[in-house]
């Protein structure tokens, strides 16, 4: 889906919608380290498409669509990639990893890159309830979890975050329920509580 030309991908985008019965969105788009700027073009036309037609239960095509996203390339250089960012507050959600390959955000990165996110989103008129963070499952789960707490990452956590490869399994779930508590449906998780920025 990549690298498809718009026409191809608006139907690809169309073509995977699913039962209303199970709410998962009709496509769900890794962009990945390769994907080109050409591409970030045709997808921000295809999004604005979408999100003109009306899906049948409510709301349109786009908020069908889901995103999975590396920040880097948008820290470094929003105006280049500002169609990508268009592209992106079309959809019902984005989902940023908070790592590059293998290695997790920098203490800084979790501090600084949050807020431009958010800001370079939500200036877009995308809801801060659709934007999300994505954790890897190795490395320092104390040390991810307390990140996720701090500053304007909080306020994506509280959207619920997403999990990658998890192999410290017992760490992640240490993590999660220290932040969202163990109450049982349908109490529902603990209310989060945030640590401001340094």
């Amino acid at each position: 889906m990549r690298v498809l030309p718009q026409r191809h991908l608006l139907e690809e985008i169309r073509l995977a919608q699913i039962d209303d019965a199970v709410v998962l969105p009709a496509a769900y788009i890794d962009t990945g380290p390769t994907f080109p700027l050409s591409s970030a073009v045709n997808l921000n036309t295809a999004m604005g498409r979408l999100k003109s037609m009306s899906y049948y239960s409510g709301g349109n095509y786009a908020d069908r669509v889901q995103m999975y996203v590396g920040a880097d390339r948008l820290i470094a250089d929003p105006v280049t990639w500002a169609p990508f960012l268009q592209a992106i507050s079309r959809s019902g959600g984005v989902w940023f990893e908070t790592y590059v390959g293998k290695t997790q955000w920098t203490t800084n990165q979790w501090l600084t890159w949050p807020p431009k996110l958010r800001d370079g989103l939500t200036s877009r008129c995308m809801s801060k309830s659709r934007l999300h963070l994505m954790v890897r499952g190795d490395g320092d789960q104390a040390a991810v979890w307390s990140n996720l707490r701090t500053g304007v990452a909080c306020e994506f956590l509280k959207n619920g975050p997403g999990a990658y490869r998890i192999t410290d399994y017992v760490g992640f779930v240490q993590g999660f329920r220290s932040v969202f508590g163990t109450a049982p449906a349908p109490s529902g998780p603990s209310p989060v509580t945030c640590t401001p920025a340094p």
